[in-house]
Order: C-alpha cells, then structure tokens, then sequence
C-alpha cells in the first residue's frame, strides 16, 4: 500500500484497497474508475470466476497490453477463460475477439449493478468467518420454484440472523447459484431472487 502511495506521486487519482468476496487477497486499484470495474465484474452473471493476478503484478512483467490498454483481471464466462482489458474512454478495438475490453460507457450503462454489489459484497465479507453450508443449504431446500423476494426470505428463517441471511444470499447470488434482479433493481427487501436452473 506505502509503495501504491509512493508511485502515484502527485495523482490526484484515488486508491482503493478491494476484498474480492470468493477470495482470501485484496487488491489496490488506483481511480474511481477501476474500483467500479471490479464492482462491475463481482456483479455480471455470465462471470463465474474472476482472477485479479494481472493487477498485482508489476507493469514492466506485462500489465499492458497493445493499444495502451491494462489487463485488469482474467476471467471465467460461459466456460470461456477470456482477459478483461480495461480500456478508459478510448473507443479503439484492439486485442484478442474473445477478451473483454471494457471502458467508461460500459461503467456509466451498468451503475444500478456497480451501486449494488458495493452493498452486496460487504454482506459477504460480514460471514466470511462463519461456517455458510447449512444455512446455504437450508435456504436452497425452502427456495420456492418461482423464485421470492429477500423479505420472504427474511420472513421464513427469522430464526437466522438478519446479517447472517444477507450474508449468505449475497454470497449464493455471487457463486452464480441464484439469479437476481441487481442489474434493474436497488438491493432491497424487494430483490428478487431465483434459483439458477430456473432461468
């Protein structure tokens, strides 16, 4: 972090230090931009994996890649392994067809999903200590064919912790087992949430 702070010099760019919420490490973006990028990933439903190495590694092993464009992460969408290229406000194409290059119109067309899972993931970190599996399984054996809303689900297990129970229906939405409505919907009592094979 003192050595993010030391290179950024006179930036007036922020630093944001993230919590992938599938994974043990954070990660220092340095502007508003890529902090809402990863926002934005954590968040796509066609995105089973997401894997930020490339941001941790030095730009001189190869961060960049032609057109000036920063690999930002790698990822894991519809069994395809593709790179994440974070591409600003440039507007130009190059690379590989099959990376994603994602750039400040994708952002601005995705803020109800970037706003929510900034609330989203800290209800993940809240029961990153706790053990999950029971409360994941007992949530998905009462889960209703047609889907139901979160105050349903706070409705029907009262005996679990509010904190707890958003922890843990964040957490299956973000392991791709539920589908919800956070790309068109605020992250609230009325969230809709249905279980993945159902879609």
């Amino acid at each position: 972090m003192a050595d993010a702070v030391r290179k950024r010099g006179q930036s007036p760019y922020n630093l944001w230090l993230l919590q992938p919420p599938l994974q043990s490490d954070s990660i220092l973006v340095n502007s508003d931009a890529k902090m809402e990028l990863f926002y934005f990933l954590e968040g796509a439903t066609e995105v089973e994996e997401v894997d930020y190495t490339p941001l941790k590694e030095d730009e001189k092993s190869g961060n960049s890649v032609p057109g000036g464009f920063e690999h930002f992460a790698n990822i894991l969408s519809r069994g395809v392994r593709r790179k994440v290229l974070w591409t600003g406000a440039s507007t130009s194409a190059l690379g590989r067809p099959e990376d994603l290059q994602i750039g400040f119109p994708d952002l601005d067309a995705n803020k109800m999903r970037i706003d929510n899972w900034r609330r989203v993931i800290p209800c993940i970190r809240r029961v990153k200590l706790h053990e999950t599996n029971s409360v994941e399984r007992q949530l998905s054996e009462w889960f209703p064919r047609n889907g139901a809303s979160l105050q349903q689900l706070l409705d029907a297990h009262s005996s679990v912790p509010q904190g707890v129970l958003l922890g843990v229906v964040g957490l299956l939405v973000r392991k791709r087992h539920w589908v919800s409505d956070l790309d068109s919907s605020p992250w609230s009592l009325h969230t809709r949430l249905r279980k993945k094979e159902n879609v």
